[in-house]
């Protein structure tokens, strides 16, 4: 007997209230399928990710679920909908409750200080010598990180979901963060009270601002050429270079005049979604895509890329910058830029031009549009580039239910 989904729904009844004290009220649905039919109501507010009572609520973190109903489909058994009542007015909560499973959550906010090398300044410079060597030992700064604590007490425990979500990065938002940002990892101890086992279940999230994804500095001893990887030769002594030389993004050796602005420090979120009756116009297949800012003197150098997206069926892309993102004061507008089909970094073509307000989430773009092939390429500058790699598995955090 188990609860195999649960998933919260829109269509019945989820409604909330807002009165002249401030207090709040919210209801919330969910949609509970169970393995068997025999599985009752016990099972279904043991499973997880159903709410209970003591938890916060998603988006109010000044409200607490109040009560959990859950109630069975006339016509499907093993189909239950959970019915979870919040509100913000304040009790004293009851930590001595008989039930240990129905004590609220405790939740605590604090900061982490770690060291970690500093491989780049604020304005995306490398840290290296006037020769343009990194430093040995690298130059090291504090790296604090706020850390959530949720600590519970919950009838079951799943090893099989903690693996799963051994060190896992949110692809939801979370808490007012955005995917990528959050990092989570838990642990549970098992106890006996009041005639009842229960887990004791600790949640630690820690949050980074600049996010989860790895970022390495583009150098090495080989340039791409027609395709083939190539040796780098210093242009003085015409030998192989002995040091890794830098790299534009697109696997060639960096050369160029000073750019006139910094390049972006984020890459820009994507989201797939139906294309209607006539679709999207890109080709089906994989892609990336990253932007540029714009300035008085010209176009600015090419930002991260993207995670890869597949595009299938005529789905329309929708992109954003994060508003962590914060645009240079001199940056008059973005450029997009796409790669043709693939996710060669040496294949970016100019997809949309000329945004003079800067694409967010209150005002994405869609690319409905096929690129054109013979589009300009992002410029190259002298400016050191930066790769961005995934190092840990992107899951959502809604399951979880937290906090």
């Amino acid at each position: 007997m188990a609860v195999t989904l649960v998933k919260e729904i829109w269509t019945r009844g989820r409604e909330g209230s807002y009165d002249l004290k401030a207090e709040r009220t919210y209801t919330r649905v969910h949609q509970v399928f169970t393995s068997l039919v025999s599985d009752d109501a016990f099972v279904v507010l043991a499973g997880t990710g159903v709410p209970r009572p003591g938890d916060v609520h998603p988006n109010d973190l000044g409200a607490y679920c109040r009560k959990v109903t859950p109630r069975q489909d006339d016509e499907h058994p093993q189909v239950w909908y959970v019915t979870s009542e919040y509100s913000s007015k304040y009790e004293n909560p009851d930590l001595n409750e008989e039930n240990p499973t129905y004590r609220p959550s405790e939740l605590n906010w604090d900061f982490v200080s770690y060291q970690r090398p500093l491989e780049r300044d604020l304005t995306g410079a490398p840290i290296v010598s006037s020769s343009g060597e990194p430093f040995d030992p690298p130059v090291e700064i504090d790296d604090s990180r706020l850390v959530l604590t949720i600590v519970r007490n919950e009838l079951d425990f799943d090893p099989a979901l903690a693996l799963l979500y051994q060190d896992a990065v949110n692809s939801d938002n979370f808490l007012g963060t955005y995917p990528g940002q959050a990092k989570v990892r838990l642990k549970a101890a098992r106890q006996f009270e009041t005639g009842l086992f229960f887990w004791r279940t600790t949640y630690e999230v820690q949050f980074r601002r600049e996010g989860w994804d790895i970022e390495v500095l583009d150098r090495g001893f080989y340039e791409k050429y027609d395709g083939r990887r190539v040796p780098i030769y210093d242009t003085e002594t015409h030998q192989q270079v002995t040091a890794p030389a830098l790299l534009n993004g697109a696997g060639r050796k960096l050369t160029g005049d000073k750019a006139p602005g910094p390049a972006p420090r984020e890459p820009l979120n994507v989201e797939l979604a139906g294309g209607g009756g006539s679709g999207g116009s890109l080709q089906a297949g994989e892609y990336q895509v990253a932007y540029t800012y714009t300035y008085a003197g010209g176009e600015g150098p090419k930002g991260p890329d993207s995670a890869v997206f597949t595009v299938t069926g005529g789905e329309i892309p929708t992109v954003w910058s994060t508003v962590l993102e914060e645009p240079p004061h001199n940056a008059t507008g973005m450029n997009i830029y796409i790669t043709s089909l693939g996710t060669d970094p040496s294949s970016y073509l100019q997809y949309s031009a000329g945004h003079a307000s800067f694409i967010d989430s209150e005002s994405p773009l869609t690319l409905s549009a096929a690129y054109d092939a013979n589009a300009a390429q992002p410029p190259q500058y002298s400016t050191p580039h930066w790769r961005r790699f995934r190092g840990y598995k992107y899951l959502p955090f809604a399951p979880l239910n937290l906090p």
